[in-house]
């Protein structure tokens, strides 16, 4: 039986563990959390009332942001934990060091 080939790059094919690999290949808690405040920072400084005024859905939107930087640094550390036991972020067993 043949190597079956995935390409990567295509989003739709990744299993879970390609996902959160290929993220950290890319991206720390740093990057994450400075790439996406400003977005965030951009925005209110084009928006009139600016980032003092920020309404009820622009304020939503900084949490979830918030909670994708804590989200983004807990699964870093949970990677790099070593374990025999079960891995939490892809759930094998036969887990040392991810």
């Amino acid at each position: 039986m043949g190597a079956v080939v995935i390409n990567l790059k295509d989003f739709g094919v990744r299993t879970p563990e390609q996902v959160v690999r290929i993220f950290f290949e890319l991206y720390d808690v740093v990057s994450v959390r400075e790439q996406l405040w400003e977005v965030f920072r951009r925005y209110t400084v084009n928006d009139e009332n600016g980032i003092a005024a920020l309404d009820k859905d622009e304020t939503r939107v900084a949490l979830l942001f918030d909670h994708l930087i804590d989200l983004v640094g807990a699964i870093e550390i949970l990677r790099t934990v070593r374990t025999v036991e079960k891995c939490v972020v892809c759930g094998r067993v036969d887990v040392v060091k991810l």
